[in-house]
């Protein structure tokens, strides 16, 4: 049985890993298969919407095999897909409303990385990222 040996941290555009940089050096310099992370990254995130960046942990074990782990996408990924906005705020978005039971369903989809978390920490940190971004909260 192979022991894991240390792990490797990236976020990367789902469906679109390839040996280019920054994915290729990061694994090349490990000894890790190129070609075998992205075909089974890509495979795994088919499903996402396009331009979703997913934060990907990648354990390395010390015969160079690796299991890899979908964490959730960030919450400002999240809000940017729903709301289909590239940046932060602007004049245009003034309009941009989230309402409570959207942001608790925001904070399940962010529970699955954490259990621990309680849904009022999570809700708050939700709802602070949304006036980051412009967002106001619709009564």
């Amino acid at each position: 049985m192979s022991h894991k040996t240390g792990y490797l941290k990236m976020n990367i555009e789902a469906g679109k890993a390839s040996p280019a940089p920054p994915v290729g050096p990061a694994l090349g310099l490990r000894g890790l298969n190129m070609m075998s992370f992205c075909k089974e990254f890509n495979d795994l995130t088919k499903n996402y919407k396009s331009g979703t960046i997913v934060p990907t942990r990648i354990d390395i074990f010390d015969d160079k095999s690796i299991k890899i782990n979908l964490l959730t996408p960030s919450v400002t990924s999240i809000l940017k897909n729903y709301f289909n906005i590239s940046k932060g705020p602007s004049i245009h978005q003034l309009s941009l409303e989230i309402t409570p039971k959207e942001i608790f369903e925001i904070a399940k989809i962010k529970k699955i990385d954490d259990p621990t978390l309680d849904y009022s920490s999570l809700c708050k940190s939700i709802y602070s990222t949304c006036l980051t971004l412009g967002i106001q909260l619709k009564n």
